[in-house]
């Protein structure tokens, strides 16, 4: 892979404010880096694969560390629909996470699993994950995997046919998932990600400006995949020229899916 290409999704600790117990930058310190194969934006370093990063987790005999890094390993598979990888490391991140009673982050890389599922056309399975993450969520209080939840159920309903419940429930995803200060952010992109998609292909009227919000969000954080999404995103709309702005755009970033709409 070119080493001017970046993963332009940032470091899985980027937060409005560092203030939460469950923080990634305390995970990271532990491991050396383990956790994420996402290096944060203008890093110029390379996608990394489980070959290198899953073996370093189990080799620490950290539990909750390979958890997590096995999710964010799957997240990055899942971003570039490289499906058979991404369910390999998001079934066992789930496997860790539950054979250490993790309650707290099971609802994250079981979301990205029915993610996974719903890719690969499993609907009736992607939906009872979802509806679990969600119900656990709920009771944990953690706006960022009740985001992730809503999103999935969104999603399911727009496969089932029903895109007026589809674009509720993802627009309640993306006000979810940043109710409290230190919000994770990219959850946030990728619930507007999502939620431009269904609007845009559902013509809604707030279309174009949830397209803003998402280029404004990705653009002041970084997140120069989710840039490319938007200008995909307007594209679809009907404008000519986001098309080509969002091709020069995916050149920069090291996944071959980011132009893809499903």
């Amino acid at each position: 892979m070119s080493s001017t290409k970046q993963s332009a999704w940032p470091n899985a600790s980027e937060r409005r404010r560092p203030r939460r117990r469950r923080t990634a930058s305390s995970a990271t310190s532990s491991y050396s880096g383990a956790a994420t194969t996402e290096p944060s934006a203008g890093s110029g370093r390379q996608y990394r694969s489980p070959v290198t990063t899953r073996p370093r987790a189990r080799k620490a005999s950290l539990g909750p560390v390979e958890a997590w890094a096995l999710t964010f390993i799957g997240r990055s598979h899942l971003l570039r629909r490289e499906l058979v990888l991404a369910r390999e490391a998001l079934e066992a991140a789930l496997g860790v996470a539950r054979q250490l009673r993790w309650t707290a982050f099971v609802p994250l890389p079981e979301s990205l699993l029915a993610d996974v599922d719903l890719a690969d056309g499993r609907t009736d399975a992607a939906a009872s994950a979802y509806d679990h993450a969600y119900a656990l969520s709920l009771q944990l209080g953690d706006p960022c995997w009740e985001g992730m939840a809503a999103r999935g159920i969104g999603l399911v309903a727009d496969r089932r046919g029903d895109p007026e419940a589809a674009l509720r429930w993802v627009t309640e995803a993306r006000l979810r998932c940043v109710r409290l200060p230190d919000a994770w952010l990219w959850v946030e992109g990728y619930c507007l990600d999502a939620l431009c998609a269904l609007a845009v292909e559902h013509r809604h009227p707030a279309a174009a400006q949830w397209i803003a919000d998402l280029e404004a969000l990705a653009t002041r954080t970084g997140m120069r995949e989710l840039v490319a999404r938007a200008y995909v995103h307007r594209g679809h709309l009907g404008d000519r020229t986001a098309i080509e702005a969002a091709r020069v755009l995916a050149a920069e970033v090291d996944n071959p899916a980011v132009l893809r709409v499903d």
